[in-house]
């Protein structure tokens, strides 16, 4: 039962409607009453909970504002001018920004102190506004990683150009904690200032400790956009010789250089790569494992920007002694969509000891002649028959194919996001986001393609796809923690960016 304490007035949404029953006349609306309240509790758990219930009662409105700064100012313990700090993100004011940069104490490094920094960091970044810029630049001064990762979270958002150059150097710092350097480079991304696209292409290519910052920086630099575009295809081209000699004295492999810059390539769409990567296909190195990983980058690139013409040359590399670079480059003619199942695939999917890394394919790709081709083979899984009934079935009819996204068979649903993907039928943008979280990765993959192929072929499927953005910041927000989706939901970030700036 909730009591009357003589010092402290422990309020809780139940005891204030037993006070307003009983007729009592204190005003719990009243910042005077909070107030009141507040100088008789005398230690600072009494008050942190006289905040904590301040705002379970829902009473917290910008009329408190006034006494939420002078206690900020007044208050010592760290712990209460975090919660202070958060009440006052709680109510989002510009008025607030000056109690909060004046509550900033960088000398104290205790763990309270810390705390109230972050907590002040955080209402910053929630009132969001260019005024808090000077303040959250201060915080990057702060011994203690979380604080100043906290601002650089704030900076971010609020798309700061005066942090470009402190974070350029915190991204480039080789001494400074990886996670720091991770959350520099996507604010770096946040931002969308070209002046980072120099650190950012060295660190794509950077390891500490046995972390890279590839995921980080290749989205960071697809935020920036055209200028970033630019830039990869002039070192994938071999164009920018400053890049190339800063690469070799830091041993940074010409292979991986190749094979990541295909991937970035691809995803800006930029048709202009094409000739480079086609030269890539026949890429060779002493090593075979790097020979492999450049061709099978190149042909993937090629796959995802549906260069039809590469289709020979990837079908000849079909012969390579590797069956994981073979299956690789099966899985690049998916992408291109090709119009018949050629013989050299047919032949693999007979051998009985890889036969499963070729089927898929052939299933995506295939009709009826493949059922034929296939009915004498032993045990074919049941989703590689489903897949080429289909294309018997749909053909070329999109209602049907928008059926079979949600087939019960997870080969059949990724057959169906590409045929989709390759329609250029804005109308079908919407069904494919509606399935961007299939619990399959193979059919999200397909499914987050098809969708990324429909928002570049139309301004239209992007305008009318940003009726689900929200869902997809959720569905983002939701599964963060989801290691094994993280690399599909990189991708999904890519369309999200692109759908938002239609």
């Amino acid at each position: 039962m909730p009591r009357f304490e003589t010092k402290t007035f422990w309020v809780t949404p139940l005891f204030a409607l037993l006070l307003l029953a009983s007729g009592c006349t204190r005003d719990l609306n009243s910042p005077q009453y909070w107030e009141k309240e507040w100088g008789q509790a005398k230690h600072s758990k009494a008050r942190i909970q006289l905040l904590d219930n301040l705002k379970e009662t829902g009473k917290l409105q910008p009329s408190f504002l006034p006494f939420l700064h002078r206690s900020l100012q007044e208050e010592k313990q760290g712990e209460v001018k975090a919660a202070l700090a958060r009440a006052l993100g709680e109510l989002r004011d510009e008025s607030s920004i000056d109690a909060l940069s004046q509550a900033i104490d960088l000398s104290d490094t205790s763990s309270a102190s810390n705390a109230a920094n972050r907590a002040i960091a955080a209402a910053l970044g929630k009132i969001a506004v260019p005024r808090t810029a000077p303040a959250l630049l201060h915080l990057l001064n702060a011994k203690e990683p979380y604080v100043r990762i906290d601002a650089i979270d704030a900076l971010g958002s609020l798309h700061a150009l005066e942090a470009e150059e402190p974070l350029i150097a915190l991204a480039e710092d080789d001494a400074e904690e990886v996670y720091l350097t991770k959350k520099a480079i996507q604010a770096l991304g946040a931002i969308g200032d070209p002046r980072a696209i120099p650190v950012l292409s060295k660190t794509l290519f950077k390891e500490r400790k046995g972390v890279t910052f590839f995921s980080e920086s290749s989205l960071a630099l697809f935020k920036i956009g055209k200028p970033a575009d630019d830039s990869v295809l002039k070192i994938l081209n071999g164009d920018d010789a400053e890049f190339w000699k800063w690469a070799q004295s830091s041993g940074v492999i010409e292979a991986a250089i190749y094979a990541k810059t295909a991937q970035l390539v691809a995803d800006f769409n930029d048709s202009r790569a094409i000739p480079k990567l086609m030269s890539l296909l026949g890429y060779k190195n002493e090593m075979n494992d790097l020979t492999l990983f450049v061709r099978t980058s190149a042909a993937e690139s090629l796959g995802r920007l549906r260069y039809d013409k590469a289709a020979t040359l990837i079908i000849s590399l079909l012969k390579e002694d590797d069956p994981g670079a073979r299956a690789a480059f099966a899985h690049s003619l998916v992408l291109l969509g090709i119009k018949a199942v050629p013989a050299p695939l047919l032949k693999l999917s007979s051998q009985s000891e890889e036969r499963n890394l070729f089927l898929p394919s052939i299933a995506l790709l295939g009709g009826a002649s493949e059922i034929a081709a296939i009915a004498n083979q032993l045990a074919v899984p049941p989703g590689v028959t489903a897949s080429l009934k289909a294309s018997i079935e749909c053909g070329h009819d999109k209602t049907c194919w928008v059926k079979r996204l949600d087939d019960p068979a997870s080969l059949v649903r990724v057959r169906a996001a590409y045929e989709l993907g390759r329609s250029k039928d804005p109308s079908v943008a919407l069904e494919l986001l509606k399935r961007s979280g299939d619990s399959d990765p193979d059919a999200r993959e397909a499914i987050i393609q098809g969708a990324t192929w429909i928002v570049q072929d139309s301004a239209e499927a992007a305008r009318t796809a940003k009726s689900f953005s929200t869902a997809i910041e959720k569905q983002l927000e939701a599964e963060k923690s989801k290691t094994q989706m993280q690399k599909l939901n990189e991708d999904l970030r890519r369309l999200a960016w692109t759908i938002s700036r239609a």
